[in-house]
C-alpha cells in the first residue's frame, strides 16, 4: 500500500510546517538539517526528498513550525496525561505511545522526563517524525481518528503540565533498590535517573563515571560502556552546573597539597574520544607538510566518532562533532565525505567561516548547540590571527586558549598545522614556536617519502602510535594502518642481506655482510641467525678463529653433489663457440661463470677468500 508521501509532506508544508527528510525505517535524518530551523525548504526540496516514498517526513519544532510536540512515550504517561484533562490538540499514534502537537511558546524549553515521567517535550532544536513515516519495527505513525490536523485546530502549550499534579500517586522505585541493578528495558531510563541525583549532589564527572560503572555491572544485562560514557558525559555537559569561587574562597585556600594527600588520591578516570589517543578535556595538533593527508585522515576519523565506529584500530566515543574547514574548498569536503560513505544522518556539522573578533566565544556557543565532543580547526592559523608563528609568548597563549575551551567543555579539540620544511623528527617538525608542541597533549605526524606514507603519535597520555604505514584506498579515499616503519626496515634489510648473498659466488663470513649491507648490526646479525634457523641460508665453519661461520644462500635443486665438468678449458663445457656471434660471446661468459661456482681456487684454511661482487 503506497503511502503517498509526498502528498502528505506538501499539505504539512502549506500549514506553514519546517520539514526536513528522515532515513526509511528509522529515526535519523538523511541529511543535516539544522539549516531548517531558520528556514523552511523550498518545493523543489521537498519534491526531490518526499517523491517515489523515498523517506519518512521530519517536522521541525521550534518557532520555524510554530510547534512544541509532547511525546507519550509509554502507557504511564498516556494514562497520567488523560488523568488531568490538558487542552485537546492534535494527536499522533506512534510505537509505543502519543505526540501531541502544541501551538509553540518561546517560554518551552526542550525537555526529557517531565514530571519523572517519560513524557518528552519538542521545542526548539528538535524534530519528531510524522505519518505516514515507518518505524524500525515497520509500525505506520498514523494520525488518531478525530484528532487530525482537520478534525482539530492546534492548541496553546499547556503551562500546567510543567507543575506536576500527581506524581504520588507514581510507583517509583527507591533509589536503594535501583543501586543494584535493573533488567533490559529500564536502564538507560534509570541512569538518566541516578544522574539526576548526582549532579544534585554536586558530583564531578569522573565521580559520576565511577558510579555509573558500578551501577551497570549489576545490570542484567549491562549496558555497553560506550553507551554508558556517551550518556553521562551529555548529561554532565549539559546539566551540571559548576561550582563558583568567591574572592573570599581564593584569599582563605591554600592551594598547597602534601604529598602524603597525593598519592592518596585516586588515579585519573581518563575518558577518550579516540581510546588511548585523544582524551576528553584535552587537546591535540595534526601536522604533516602539504598534500601528504593530514585532512583526509582527521575527516575519516570525525566519520568514525560520529557512527561510534574504530579509528585507525581504536575505539572511539560516539558523538557529534563540529569541523571548522577553514581553508578547504566546500565541495572538496562534500566529496570526500560522500566518497567515504558518509550518509548525512551522522552528527558531523561544518562551519566554512568563523568570526576573526572573538572565535572562541563563537565556537562555544557551537559546542553548547550540537553537544560536541569533538572539534577539529583546519587549520590552526586561520582559526587564531597570530602575527608571529615563531613567538613562544605569543603561540604560548593561543594554544593555551584552545587547551582550555577543550577542557572547561570536557571534549577534545584537533588543530591542523603545516610541518616544518626541515625535515625534522618528533615535534620539532612541527612548524612555529615549540609553545605549540609543548602546549597540547598529543601530536599526530604524517609523512611521506614520495611513495610512502607513515603516520605516528607522541602523547602526554595513552599510547603512542610507533611510526606505521598507512594504506590509501583511492575508491573510499580512507586510510589504514599498515606494518610499522620498524618491521619495513627490517624487511628491507632482511631482503638487502639475501639480495647480497645471492650475488656471492662463495660463502662469506658475517663481517663481510657488516661491511656491505647497511642498516642496525644487531639487526642483521638476527636476521643471519633466523636464515639458517628456517633454511633459507646456509651456515658451514666453527664460529671460532681459524674457521669463522661462513654463509651462503641455499641453492635450489642442488642437493646433490653437481656434476663433474671436463678438465681444461672451462668453454668446453658448455661450447664450442663463435666467438664473432654476441649471443655465443654471452654463453662463453656464463659457462665461465657456472666453472667458478663448482670449482672455486684455492683457498688459505685461515683466511677464506670472499668473492664480492
Amino acid at each position: 500500500m503506497a503511502r503517498d508521501t509526498y502528498k502528505m509532506a506538501m499539505d504539512y508544508y502549506e500549514r506553514g510546517f519546517s520539514l526536513i527528510p528522515i532515513r526509511l525505517m528509522d529515526k535519523k535524518p538523511m541529511s543535516e538539517w539544522m539549516e531548517f530551523q531558520k528556514r523552511r525548504p523550498i518545493e523543489s526540496e521537498i519534491s526531490q526528498w518526499f517523491q517515489d516514498d523515498g523517506a519518512n517526513i521530519g517536522i521541525v519544532t521550534g518557532a520555524i513550525s510554530n510547534l512544541v510536540v509532547i511525546d507519550l512515550d509509554d502507557q504511564e504517561a498516556v494514562e497520567y496525561f488523560s488523568r488531568n484533562n490538558f487542552a485537546k490538540s492534535p494527536v499522533v499514534k506512534t510505537h509505543r505511545g502519543y505526540h501531541i502537537y502544541y501551538r509553540h511558546n518561546k517560554l518551552i524549553k526542550t525537555a526529557t522526563y517531565v514530571n519523572n515521567l517519560k513524557i518528552d517535550i519538542r521545542s526548539e532544536g528538535g524534530y519528531v517524525v510524522a505519518p505516514p513515516s515507518i518505524n524500525a519495527k515497520g509500525v505506520r505513525y498514523e494520525w488518531v481518528k478525530d484528532y487530525g490536523l482537520n478534525d482539530l485546530s492546534i492548541a496553546d502549550f499547556p503551562m500546567e503540565l510543567l507543575t506536576p499534579k500527581d506524581t504520588a500517586k507514581k510507583d517509583i522505585t527507591p533509589i536503594a533498590e535501583i543501586y543494584s541493578g535493573v533488567r533490559e528495558g529500564q536502564r538507560n531510563d534509570t541512569l538518566a535517573r541516578l544522574m539526576g541525583c548526582w549532579l544534585k549532589n554536586k558530583s564531578s564527572l569522573d565521580d559520576c563515571f565511577a558510579m555509573a560503572h558500578a551501577w551497570n555491572s549489576r545490570n542484567n544485562p549491562p549496558l555497553l560502556d560506550t553507551e554508558v560514557v556517551k550518556t553521562v558525559t551529555g548529561l554532565f555537559q549539559r546539566y551540571a552546573t559548576p561550582t563558583p569561587v568567591t574572592g573570599t574562597d581564593v584569599a582563605n585556600k591554600s592551594t598547597l597539597i602534601s604529598l602524603a594527600d597525593l598519592l592518596a588520591e585516586p588515579e585519573e578516570n581518563l575518558l577518550w574520544v579516540v581510546k588511548d589517543t585523544l582524551p576528553l578535556g584535552g587537546s591535540s595538533i595534526i601536522v604533516a607538510k602539504p598534500k601528504v593527508g593530514k585532512s583526509t585522515i582527521t575527516r575519516q576519523g570525525m566519520l568514525s566518532v560520529a557512527r561510534g565506529e574504530p579509528f585507525l584500530n581504536r575505539e572511539t566515543t560516539p558523538g557529534s562533532v563540529i569541523y571548522l574547514a577553514l581553508e578547504e574548498k566546500r565541495s572538496e569536503v562534500r566529496r570526500h565525505f560522500r566518497d567515504m560513505g558518509a550518509t548525512g544522518a551522522e552528527s558531523i556539522f561544518i562551519a566554512t567561516s568563523i568570526g576573526k573578533k572573538d572565535p572562541i566565544a563563537e565556537l562555544k556557543i557551537m559546542i553548547a548547540e550540537v553537544h560536541a565532543v569533538w572539534v577539529v580547526i583546519d587549520p590552526l592559523f586561520k582559526f587564531l590571527a597570530v602575527k608571529d608563528g615563531n613567538a613562544y609568548s605569543e603561540m604560548s597563549n593561543a594554544i593555551e586558549t584552545i587547551h582550555n575551551l577543550a577542557r572547561d567543555a570536557n571534549i577534545h579539540i584537533s588543530v591542523i598545522h603545516h610541518a616544518s620544511k626541515v625535515n625534522k623528527s618528533g615535534g620539532d617538525g612541527i612548524l612555529g614556536s615549540t609553545a605549540i608542541f609543548g602546549g597540547i597533549d598529543t601530536a599526530i605526524i604524517l609523512r611521506s617519502d614520495g611513495t610512502t606514507r607513515s603516520i605516528e603519535s607522541i602523547q602526554r597520555y595513552g599510547v603512542d602510535i610507533p611510526e606505521t604505514t598507512l594504506v590509501f584506498d583511492a575508491t573510499t579515499r580512507t586510510m589504514s594502518l599498515g606494518a610499522s616503519q620498524a618491521i619495513v626496515a627490517t624487511v628491507s634489510l632482511e631482503q638487502s642481506i639475501l639480495a647480497f648473498l645471492k650475488l656471492q659466488l662463495q660463502p662469506v663470513s658475517e663481517n663481510a655482510v657488516n661491511k656491505n649491507v647497511q642498516g642496525d648490526s644487531a639487526a642483521r646479525c638476527n636476521a643471519l641467525r633466523e636464515f639458517v634457523k628456517n633454511g633459507s641460508v646456509v651456515r658451514t665453519g666453527a664460529g671460532k678463529k681459524g674457521s669463522p661461520y661462513l654463509y651462503e644462500v641455499k641453492k635450489e635443486g642442488l642437493s646433490q653433489a653437481p656434476e663433474p665438468v671436463p678438465e681444461g678449458n672451462p668453454f668446453d663445457a658448455v661450447g664450442p663457440f663463435d666467438l664473432s656471434d654476441e649471443s655465443d660471446v654471452d654463453k662463453a661468459f656464463l659457462g665461465s661463470l657456472e666453472y667458478d661456482l663448482f670449482h672455486p681456487p684455492p683457498q688459505d684454511k685461515d683466511e677464506p677468500r670472499e668473492i664480492l661482487i
